[in-house]
């Protein structure tokens, strides 16, 4: 099995939804989402039609490759309008954007890219506790949104009826969840180093990503602590010819949130910058800035607070959190 796929089937397996809460979903509901989610599938490194000349030149030919910025960017767009026209969209967005990692709605299926599984997202050298916090978390984002739609909204591409997968009383308890994340990510504020801030995140805009973010690491921590390995003898003799400097002073579960955390990092050309860049993001991305998305998920996390001893009431452990499973 590549490497990659194992995490996949591990995370998995912590969706299964055998976690969430018992207030939230009944026995028969997580029947019924445990078989749905095992109907999911992976695409991995890149979709089959890229080996198919003829079908790549009809692609292509929708846009012209230019030294031109803005005709390139322009290009980009176009491509982007004809591949929403096709019915597997996912296979023409894995050319488009080789990076991005996503779920795909129509066809329930997660689309992992080659230029996700290499260095320095993925190898399979690396520890598991940098494959669950790193590539594993976002797999499990993925299937948070899955789980998302069979519990909210099921958008599916034919036009037929919907049969529910989960009672009315399954969903309105979700979505008083929910709402309790909608309400947090309100309150949170966007800090920018050295220059006056006055930005705060919109928390409906944000709800949908911030849900299954706080899912996401949930089900990735979950699939560590029970199938991640972390060896008696010291990191840096597991692994001599990686830097992992300092890893052996630290707890498994501290290992796994260190290095979920420094997935995150990034680095602007300046403060100014750095406030005009964030200033876009939360006025129209559905993704709440990283500094954010970080916070809010470890705040939520009350594996975190008790790996690092946080008091109660302290920025990471607030008294009252939203979450979603019983680890």
């Amino acid at each position: 099995m590549n490497p990659s796929s194992g995490v996949l089937v591990d995370s998995k397996k912590h969706s299964g939804y055998p976690g969430l809460r018992r207030q939230v979903v009944s026995v028969p509901c997580k029947t019924n989402m445990t078989r749905r989610m095992e109907n999911l599938s992976m695409i991995l490194g890149a979709p089959d039609e890229i080996k198919n000349e003829t079908w790549i030149q009809q692609f292509h030919s929708k846009g012209n490759i230019s030294d031109m910025y803005d005709l390139n960017t322009n290009n980009i767009v176009q491509l982007e309008k004809y591949a929403a026209t096709l019915v597997n969209r996912q296979m023409i967005a894995g050319v488009v954007s080789p990076a991005s990692v996503f779920y795909w709605y129509g066809t329930k299926q997660v689309f992992l890219p080659a230029g996700r599984v290499q260095r320095p997202s993925f190898h399979h050298e690396f520890p598991d506790f940098k494959k669950f916090s790193g590539i594993g978390f976002t797999l499990a984002h993925e299937l948070g949104h899955a789980l998302h739609a069979c519990i909210v909204d099921d958008p599916l591409t034919s036009a037929a009826p919907i049969t529910p997968f989960v009672s009315d009383w399954t969903r309105k308890n979700f979505l008083n969840l929910t709402s309790c994340v909608g309400k947090q990510y309100s309150s949170f504020e966007v800090e920018v180093r050295n220059v006056p801030s006055d930005l705060i995140v919109n928390g409906e805009q944000t709800l949908k990503e911030n849900v299954v973010d706080i899912l996401g690491i949930q089900i990735s921590f979950k699939a560590f602590m029970e199938h991640g390995e972390v060896s008696s003898s010291p990191v840096h003799e597991q692994f001599p010819h990686l830097d992992f400097f300092g890893c052996d002073e630290f707890t498994k579960e501290q290992l796994f949130f260190i290095s979920f955390a420094q997935e995150w990092c990034e680095a602007y050309e300046s403060d100014q910058i750095e406030y005009e860049r964030l200033t876009s993001q939360v006025r129209g991305d559905t993704h709440a800035p990283h500094s954010v998305r970080v916070m809010g998920m470890l705040a939520n996390f009350e594996e975190f607070s008790k790996a690092f001893h946080c008091p109660v009431g302290s920025r990471y452990n607030p008294e009252e959190k939203c979450g979603f499973f019983n680890i």
